[in-house]
């Protein structure tokens, strides 16, 4: 399914945001604490639109087993699987960061 692609994508591009702003929120707590401060909430934006279209991912396999009543072909489930396990981890990662923007 294209559109799973084409999501997928998203997801990364987003991800790769949320991470970059994580990243310079961190760089710029001590010296810029607006700054850093706009990139955390920046980065917690991104976060937002990862959970949106993962939401959205999971509602077209779905309904796309609802209107086939089949399962997804086993390469578009492995697919997802993949990019769904390493979309945690980054999130996750990107998590740990903005802690430790959050920390004195």
């Amino acid at each position: 399914m294209k559109v799973i692609k084409t999501v997928v994508e998203n997801i990364k591009e987003e991800l790769d945001g949320a991470e970059n702003y994580a990243k310079l929120a961190t760089r710029y707590k001590d010296t810029d604490k607006v700054l850093a401060d706009t990139y955390s909430k920046i980065a917690a934006v991104e976060l937002d639109h990862v959970n949106m279209l993962h939401d959205q991912v999971a509602r077209i396999i779905k309904d796309w087993k609802v209107k086939s009543g089949e399962e997804p072909p086993a390469a578009m489930q492995a697919v997802w699987d993949y990019e769904h396990e390493r979309s945690i981890d980054k999130v996750a990662n990107i998590k740990t960061l903005l802690e430790i923007y959050k920390r004195p």
